[in-house]
């Protein structure tokens, strides 16, 4: 997986957090869709989606602050 990571840095730049990022907020996206008609069930999704996205967030930080570090 590491090596995965490190080839799509190389290749996309800044812009690879977008293929790891992404599909992580895609629970807490049907999470909130579904929030309405099932809301037991989006409790219980919610123990995947809410760290989910906050790991897609932390990376997307990340990647952001270093690629406007090494700008400098």
């Amino acid at each position: 997986m590491s090596r995965l990571v490190l080839i799509a840095g190389e290749r996309f730049g800044r812009f690879a957090v977008l293929l790891f990022g992404l599909p992580l907020f895609i629970p807490l996206v049907v999470g909130l869709y579904f929030l309405d008609m099932h809301p037991l069930v989006v409790i219980a999704g919610g123990t995947v989606a809410i760290p989910a996205a906050m790991l897609a967030l932390v990376l997307l930080i990340g990647i952001i602050s270093r690629a406007f570090g090494e700008a400098r």
